[in-house]
C-alpha cells in the first residue's frame, strides 16, 4: 500500500467515530451518548455522502441557501443543522430544511423562526449560541444575559430550546470547556423544563474529545472528516 496515498473522506469519518467512541468510555459516559456533526459547509454533496457511508447522517451548515442545494439531493435520513448565525429574514427557509438550529442568539430571529415553524406546522429544537469569551468578533448571547434569553425562548410556542452552542477562542478550550458546562448546568437548573434541556454543543475537530470530558453532548468536526478546505 502507498502510505502517501490521501486519506478518504470516509477514512477520517470512521477514525473520527471511534476517537469520540474511545473518548465517551474514557469520560463514564454511554456509547452513543455524543452526537456527531460534520460541518460540511463549503463541501459538496458528494463529500457528504461519503461521509454519511461511514455512519454519519447530522451535517452542519453555515448558510441557508448552500444547505438549501444540498438538501434538495442528499437522501432520507441525513439531518441538517445551521450551525452560523441566523438572520430573520431566512428563517422561513431555514424552517423548511434544518432539524436543529444551533446559533440562535437573536430574539427577532427567534420569533421569526417561531412564525415559520408554526406556519408548516412543525416544531423546532434551538441552541442558544453563547459568547462564553465575551469575544467583541463572535455572536452569541452573553452568559449574564442567558437567562434572560431563554425566558423570552419559553414563551414561543414552536420552538424549544434544548441547550447552548459554545465556541471558546481558539488555544483556550482548557480554559473555557469548564466554564460553558457550568453556564449549561445553571441555564438546565433553571429551565422550565430541566430534562429536555439537554445539549452542550462545543468542541471541534482540535479539541472534541477534550470537550466530550467535559461533558458535550454534540460536536462539531470538519477539518479532521473533510480535510483542509
Amino acid at each position: 500500500m502507498d502510505d502517501c496515498a490521501p486519506v478518504s473522506i470516509r477514512d477520517r469519518a470512521l477514525s473520527v467515530i471511534d476517537r469520540v467512541r474511545r473518548a465517551e468510555e474514557r469520560a463514564g459516559r454511554p456509547h452513543g451518548s455524543v452526537r456527531i456533526v460534520a460541518v460540511s459547509k463549503t463541501r459538496g454533496a458528494s463529500e457528504v455522502l461519503e461521509a454519511f457511508s461511514a455512519g454519519i447522517w447530522e451535517f452542519g451548515e453555515n448558510y441557508v441557501q448552500e444547505a438549501e442545494a444540498k438538501a434538495g439531493v442528499l437522501p432520507a435520513g441525513i439531518l441538517l443543522h445551521m450551525v452560523g448565525g441566523l438572520q430573520s429574514n431566512k428563517a422561513r427557509r431555514a424552517a423548511r430544511i434544518f432539524s436543529m438550529v444551533q446559533g440562535l442568539d437573536s430574539e427577532s430571529a427567534a420569533a421569526a423562526l417561531d412564525r415559520a415553524c408554526l406556519d408548516l406546522g412543525r416544531r423546532m429544537d434551538v441552541l442558544v449560541q453563547v459568547n462564553v469569551a465575551s469575544e467583541a468578533t463572535k455572536g452569541g448571547v452573553r452568559p449574564d444575559g442567558l437567562a434572560d434569553f431563554l425566558g423570552k425562548l419559553e414563551g414561543l410556542g414552536y420552538i424549544k430550546p434544548r441547550g447552548v452552542m459554545v465556541i471558546p477562542p481558539a488555544g483556550l478550550s482548557a480554559r473555557y470547556f469548564p466554564e460553558a458546562r457550568r453556564i449549561f448546568e445553571r441555564a438546565r437548573q433553571n429551565a422550565a423544563d430541566p430534562a429536555s434541556f439537554d445539549i452542550l454543543s462545543m468542541g471541534m475537530s482540535a479539541d472534541f474529545e477534550e470537550a466530550i470530558s467535559e461533558g458535550a453532548g454534540i460536536v462539531r468536526i470538519g477539518r479532521a472528516i473533510f480535510g483542509e478546505r
